[in-house]
């Protein structure tokens, strides 16, 4: 199993410092987009991510050492203001 708590589906932002945080079995490995999360005793993991402007894709994947695959992808969306005069 895989759960991503944060972030949600759609979420929009204006800082391009994403965390990913969720939860899954203690032995499975968790990447998001190919980079590797440290999974905690608990199965909990966290990473950071750093998104371009515009709709970023961030594809999140569980899998057991021997076993099967999981994904979730959510889409973020960065719009960063522009400073005001």
């Amino acid at each position: 199993p895989l759960e991503i708590l944060s972030p949600e589906e759609g979420l929009m932002v204006t800082d391009p410092d994403i965390l990913i945080f969720g939860k899954t079995i203690p032995e499975a490995t968790v990447k998001v987009n190919g980079n590797q999360a440290i999974v905690n005793a608990d199965g909990s993991f966290k990473s950071h991510f750093y998104i371009p402007r515009g709709v970023t894709e961030l594809t999140i994947t569980a899998k057991k050492r021997h076993g099967n695959e999981i994904s979730i992808t959510r889409h973020i969306f960065y719009n960063r203001e522009l400073p005001k005069f």
